[in-house]
């Protein structure tokens, strides 16, 4: 069915596009849009215009996501059904650390990386809003400093051990940020210089000691980062008193320019969809993921993401087509 898939290994090697204008017409195509390596648009050719699109698949970097539409926006333009009005945010949640996960692994490019961590001194601010405030001010200067570079900030809180604010409830934050043009002691020097002026505590010690920042090595190195931190519960978090954990509103945000434009979009109909399905389940027991046996028993009119298994989540693989997610989607078509 998908004759665009099944000949890529005949196309000319290259790079898929990343033009918006192209991407946008991924998004807007019912029946989705394929890029050769070569950069030529391919279009599936559907059976008759009475096909179903019952999932839509979205291969990003290294992620897949399939998603089922309700039974009643399913058909021609299949669009999404809509999640609701979100309620205010009182915890971290199992969702939003999903959320975070899954932007992550949406980024395609990882170049100019770092891990960075930023701390308060002894003496810190108690209010939220300061809290987000600093990291706003944060997020300015690195985009000033670097145009075309961005990050996702994490907020955690973890009681203080020792100093004169023993037993207190210390927020700091989490940032990989991505676009660096500096060198690595340039980027340094400039990180702790920046924090040590947004908070302004003339704490000389905070000025040496109060960032940190760990070059990212690779895709892999990037996503192990974000699944370590976004496990995270924050316990000391629920030590805080209510009146002050219901200001700390958003646990993490992406800023700056991150490309996480999908490798590619499409959809599928329902035999298509389980077989599809059943490959995933199947590559994930290869690995030994605890979540296969439980896809495998999921209803088919819920959708469901596989971390890894993306369009650039191996360094060898020499095209996008080579992928296992791309593979899959042949054989399932």
């Amino acid at each position: 069915m998908y004759q665009s898939i099944t000949n890529a290994g005949r196309l000319q090697d290259g790079l898929v596009p990343s033009d918006k204008s192209d991407r946008n017409e991924n998004k807007s195509n019912r029946g989705g849009v394929f890029f050769s390596p070569s950069g030529v648009l391919l279009r599936p050719d559907w059976k008759s215009d009475d096909e179903v699109c019952y999932a839509k698949i979205t291969v990003s970097a290294d992620l897949i996501k399939v998603s089922v539409p309700q039974v009643k926006n399913r058909g021609k333009d299949a669009p999404a059904s809509s999640g609701g009005v979100r309620k205010a945010i009182t915890e971290f949640s199992r969702k939003s650390r999903k959320r975070l996960l899954e932007r992550m692994c949406e980024i395609r490019d990882v170049d100019g990386g770092f891990f960075v961590t930023l701390t308060y001194p002894d003496k810190f601010p108690r209010s939220p809003h300061r809290w987000k405030r600093d990291v706003a001010s944060f997020r300015k200067r690195f985009i000033r400093r670097y145009p075309n570079g961005g990050g996702i900030w994490r907020i955690e809180f973890k009681q203080r051990k020792s100093g004169e604010n023993v037993q207190a409830i210390a927020p700091h934050w989490h940032i990989p940020v991505f676009g660096v043009t500096d060198s690595e002691l340039e980027f340094r020097m400039w990180l702790r210089e920046a924090w040590y002026e947004i908070v302004g505590s003339g704490d000389r010690r905070h000025l040496l000691a109060g960032t940190r920042a760990d070059r990212i090595k690779n895709r892999r190195h990037a996503i192990a980062y974000a699944s370590k931190y976004a496990a995270k519960e924050n316990d000391d978090f629920y030590l805080m008193r209510e009146d002050r954990r219901a200001q700390v509103g958003r646990f993490w945000a992406a800023f700056g320019n991150l490309d996480t434009s999908p490798v590619l979009e499409t959809w599928l109909n329902y035999n298509q969809y389980v077989e599809y399905k059943r490959l995933v389940v199947k590559w994930m027991k290869s690995r030994k993921r605890k979540y296969a046996r439980r896809l495998a028993r999921q209803a088919d009119n819920r959708g469901f993401s596989a971390f890894g298994l993306g369009g650039l989540s191996s360094e060898v693989w020499h095209t996008v087509w080579e992928s296992a997610a791309i593979r899959m989607l042949a054989a399932a078509t």
